[in-house]
């Protein structure tokens, strides 16, 4: 445990701490949109609670990473301490949707910081072959956090009211302001340097266009309309103007030399399909459970407990394993390994599957997913130089929130397809009017159902959950293929 002793605990508290708040508000607001909808109105523009935060969290993330190599983490991490407490302020005291989706836009803007600065400060603490501990601990604190996010949602809003999911986190950021003013001491000097103005503003464009793509496509953004196709075409330009800008610039936002290095691109990728796999998993579960096992939400967020164990318990072991020999390279492909193991044992699930299965087999995919989360964020920062640390950790987490968007997105399309298609194989004129009409079911309602409507959903459900799982066991195995490639490079001491 010498990484630990090394720093102030109550500043390794400070970081978590923050890195908790970033992870939770991705997700805290999901079971509260009923009861803010309820009391703020406008059910329509209910997406936009959640799109608006994700939406400047991702897009903010190379931007910190830049600024942190620039101006030093401490400077900047109090910034974004700063503009995260007020939008959670605003966010707690809005009284209609539009102030409290503004709020959210800024609550973004502070959260996206915190998630980047956070695991780029272990670089400034402690050396990488050390870091595995902290960046475990920082892995377990952010996988807990977006799992138990939807539950703290809940308990706020059955026992005080839903403004307190985002006034909370002001006593928390204060707390976190004040340690970081007075405990955290490293000096940095900061080098005369031009900020890449062009590279940020269309990579912001590029990222606008994808989250708005990813997130509201057969929604509100018809497939194959007008307005798609333009998003689209508007996303692949500002991204290519982006890479040509970095090429030309002298100090640009994301150095495209950076690729060029084996073990980043290779971890990278992993970041983005490990970010995949990870909200996909928190996504569908909850939804097969509920709907087809007659979980409640409550019980639902029990049942997933396991894969936080797992996580927790992988990346602890993880970060022992790398400090005392200083290598990391097979724990990816290990991991890998459980990862295909429980995700192909998750497609086999269907409604008789009892809740002890379920359990081991979310333990499973958590050992799994483990090592995606802590190893590569100290394997990418020991492959870079040290002035590019929080660059290159930007890079990644922007990487890993894109693979989370892109994989719901695209494995929801996945997901709605195939329950259509069960539902065509049974005899809907009996069941139901029309096969969407299963999409209208409260899962509160299922008792409402008569015999043969409750199989249809379980049937199709099951179905549904079956065809995500077993797509999500190929990503898994790019995964480990990704984690072959990669080379083993001795942590630096």
């Amino acid at each position: 445990m010498e990484a630990y002793a090394k720093i102030p605990k109550v500043l390794l508290a400070a970081i978590g701490s923050l890195l908790m708040l970033a992870a939770l508000d991705q997700t805290i607001v999901s079971t509260a949109l009923p009861a803010i909808m309820n009391d703020l109105g406008g059910l329509d523009k209910m997406s936009w609670v959640v799109t608006a935060y994700l939406l400047t969290s991702i897009v903010v993330a190379p931007i910190y990473g830049k600024l942190g190599d620039i101006f030093g983490r401490k400077i900047v991490m109090q910034f974004a301490v700063i503009i995260f407490l007020f939008g959670s302020l605003f966010s707690g005291l809005a009284n209609n949707l539009l102030t409290l989706i503004v709020a959210r836009a800024v609550q973004g803007v502070g959260g996206g910081g915190l998630f980047v600065l956070a695991l780029t400060l272990a670089a400034d603490l402690v050396s990488p072959r050390e870091r595995g501990k902290i960046q475990g601990l920082f892995a377990a604190v952010f996988g807990t956090s977006s799992i138990i996010g939807p539950l703290l949602g809940g308990f706020f809003v059955d026992n005080f009211s839903w403004h307190w999911i985002f006034l909370i986190n002001i006593p928390i950021c204060i707390f976190a302001q004040i340690i970081f003013q007075f405990g955290f001491k490293i000096p940095h000097k900061r080098k005369p340097t031009n900020i890449d103005y062009k590279g940020a503003f269309f990579l912001s464009i590029a990222l606008t266009a994808f989250v708005l793509i990813a997130s509201f496509s057969g929604k509100e953004i018809k497939i194959g309309s007008s307005f798609f196709y333009f998003l689209l075409l508007i996303c692949f330009i500002s991204t290519w103007v982006f890479v040509r800008i970095e090429f030309s610039t002298d100090d640009p936002l994301l150095p495209m030399d950076l690729f060029k290095l084996n073990n980043f691109s290779a971890y990278v990728f992993i970041g983005f399909l490990s970010g995949a796999i990870l909200l996909s998993t928190l996504t569908f579960t909850p939804v097969f459970l509920q709907m087809a096992k007659g979980y409640s939400p409550t019980s639902s967020g029990m049942q997933i407990l396991p894969l936080t164990i797992g996580i927790i318990a992988s990346t602890s072991t993880c970060g022992i394993v790398m400090s005392k020999t200083g290598k990391y390279k097979l724990l990816p492909t290990f991991g890998s390994i459980f990862l295909i193991a429980g995700l192909f044992w998750m497609s086999r699930m269907n409604a008789e599957t009892n809740g002890v299965t379920i359990g081991f087999i979310l333990l499973l995919i958590g050992i799994g997913l483990g090592p995606q989360l802590s190893v590569i964020t100290t394997a990418v920062q020991n492959t870079v130089k040290i002035n590019q640390i929080g660059t290159a950790t930007a890079a990644l987490t922007m990487f890993r929130q894109i693979g989370s968007t892109f994989g719901v997105a695209f494995f929801s399309v996945i997901f709605v397809l195939t329950i259509k298609r069960s539902m065509n194989f049974l005899p809907t004129e009996k069941i139901f009017t029309s096969p969407d009409d299963i999409f209208s079911i409260e899962p509160g309602s299922l008792v409402n159902l008569n015999a043969s409507q409750i199989v249809a959903v379980e049937k199709s459900f099951s179905a549904g959950i079956e065809t995500v799982f077993f797509s999500l066991v190929f990503v898994a195995m790019l995964n480990l293929i990704a984690s072959l490639f990669a080379k083993e490079i001795t942590l630096r001491s």
